[in-house]
């Protein structure tokens, strides 16, 4: 179970990830037996990526458990917008996509995923965007300008 805190407040971001915002740093609150253990984003990546970590093993399977929920309700949405990912190839870009890749690999509701591991590619695919939108709109006053003379 993860929990609020009094210090701050964890919520889901539209990347994945889980964020949690105190006064000092960000850190989660898992419910363990009687009492609560703060963990950072730091932990909670490591175990989602298999990497070595301290925590106890009833923890990480609550992070394990709490990530593939969480993956499965993203690619549950996608389907409710009519993008079936069974029938459909995707690409997953940036870091969330490197966090939940395991997740989504094994998922029986994507048959076919390509992933872009660099952590930047979605700010470089919307600047990429951003130019081609600022051309075009350049392009249309020059081509106003000619049409007014």
């Amino acid at each position: 179970m993860i929990d609020k805190g009094r210090a701050g407040y964890i919520e889901r971001c539209t990347s994945g990830s889980w964020r949690g915002f105190d006064r000092d740093r960000p850190r989660k609150r898992i419910w363990r037996g009687r009492a609560y253990l703060m963990i950072d984003d730091d932990h909670i990546a490591d175990v989602i990526q298999g990497r070595p970590t301290i925590l106890p093993d009833d923890v990480q399977e609550t992070i394990r458990a709490t990530v593939k929920s969480y993956a499965a309700g993203i690619l549950d949405k996608l389907r409710e917008l009519q993008v079936d990912l069974r029938a459909t190839p995707a690409i997953f870009t940036g870091g969330g996509a490197a966090l939940f890749r395991t997740f989504i690999e094994t998922s029986s509701q994507v048959a076919k995923a390509e992933f872009v591991a660099d952590p930047k590619a979605n700010a470089v695919g919307f600047g990429m965007l951003a130019t081609a939108q600022l051309r075009q709109m350049q392009a249309q006053k020059v081509g106003e300008g000619f049409a007014q003379g």
